[in-house]
């Protein structure tokens, strides 16, 4: 639907894009792993952007989850430090992404850090965004706190986290399938599909 509004031209306006729809887009494409298509896309409309102060935040955020979607995980790191975005759904989209890339690249130290100031953070957003939102990305932050706890608990998980590699003791699965139903039995919040990935990826 999408690309039909944009070969149409029923999307702009006045030949400009917004940067919500922007966005919307390039995550859809990213979805169906389009990732040429969302290149192309992200560079022509990056100077169709509106409003214009939205243009460089959405275009920065827009490449670094391109390039998390490829495993560049570097790469998407260097996107997200030349966004300082202002909007708070673009700071909270900004975070959760650095503490993702965080956690790729085995950075469990300095993701713990992180977690903490994204807490205080997302908390003291009350008085800006609905109450739900606020506890959408609260779940994300305490269920990704607990799978961080899960693998530093036992070096066996430690080293498979390291290397990739999967888990084969039922014993060492046990703390990974008493958190996979924890999280199945919430309600659909922000991350949940990518933490119920990243535990398979580990468990097999």
């Amino acid at each position: 639907m999408y690309q039909l509004q944009l070969e149409q031209g029923s999307i702009y306006l006045d030949g400009y894009l917004s940067h919500s729809h922007y966005r919307n887009i390039a995550l859809a494409a990213l979805n169906l792993k389009k990732f040429d298509w969302v290149e192309s896309f992200i560079q022509n409309h990056r100077q169709r952007v509106i409003p214009a102060s939205f243009s460089e935040d959405a275009y920065h955020l827009n490449m670094a989850n391109l390039l998390y979607a490829k495993a560049m995980y570097r790469e998407a790191h260097e996107q997200l430090l030349q966004a300082n975005p202002t909007d708070i759904y673009y700071k909270l989209g900004h975070k959760s992404l650095l503490a993702r890339i965080y956690f790729e690249l085995k950075e469990l130290e300095v993701l713990e850090n992180y977690l903490n100031s994204f807490t205080k953070f997302s908390f003291d957003q009350k008085s800006k965004i609905s109450i739900s939102k606020v506890d959408s990305y609260r779940l994300f932050i305490n269920y990704f706190r607990k799978l961080i706890k899960a693998i530093q608990n036992h070096p066996e998980l430690i080293s498979i986290y390291n290397s990739g590699a999967i888990l084969r003791s039922e014993q060492g699965k046990k703390s990974f399938k008493k958190l996979l139903r924890q999280i199945h039995k919430e309600n659909v919040f922000y991350g949940k599909q990518w933490l119920l990935e990243q535990i398979g990826e580990l468990v097999g």
